[in-house]
């Protein structure tokens, strides 16, 4: 008796994991969940564009000082952290699309999209001058703002 117990818990199992597999096997599913790992990865080049500009900047004003610089110096971290994070994701991901046998034509489908086109240094840049959005519950930094020193130019004599 526990033999057959355990020949009919063997047989559920693995028809769960195949119809599991097979239900992962559709190219629509494959194409929208890549194209979510690559608009996250556009998202955190963006974002790392931005902290490296603000880093930039603070280093070539030698401002701000303190907490702030320590802020912008930890927003700089955490998005290189989350674009190698994001990077990653999407290899694993396309990775496990390979394994799982899905067609190539299926996962460059969403390469040339422009809702998840990679982020060029000039959208980088653009995205890094646009004021910032209200800050998330996960964001617990402010970026620094600019420092409003005043610039006297000689007068001609």
């Amino acid at each position: 008796m526990k033999r057959l117990a355990c020949a009919v818990a063997i047989c559920l199992v693995t028809a769960t994991a195949f119809g599991a597999r097979a239900g992962t096997a559709d190219p629509a599913d494959w194409q929208r969940r890549i194209a979510e790992a690559r608009a996250v990865v556009a998202q955190a080049q963006l974002r790392e564009a931005s902290a490296e500009k603000t880093y930039d900047e603070m280093r070539a004003r030698a401002y701000p000082r303190g907490a702030a610089k320590l802020a912008i110096e930890a927003e700089r971290t955490a998005a290189r952290d989350d674009l190698t994070r994001a990077q990653g994701d999407l290899e694993a991901l396309l990775e496990q699309a390979r394994r799982e046998g899905v067609p190539p034509g299926v996962l460059r489908a969403t390469e040339g999209s422009v809702a998840v086109r990679d982020a060029s240094a000039t959208e980088a840049a653009r995205a890094a001058d646009l004021p910032d959005e209200a800050p998330t519950a996960d964001d617990d930094t402010e970026r620094a703002r600019p420092a409003d020193i005043p610039v006297e130019t000689p007068a001609e004599n």
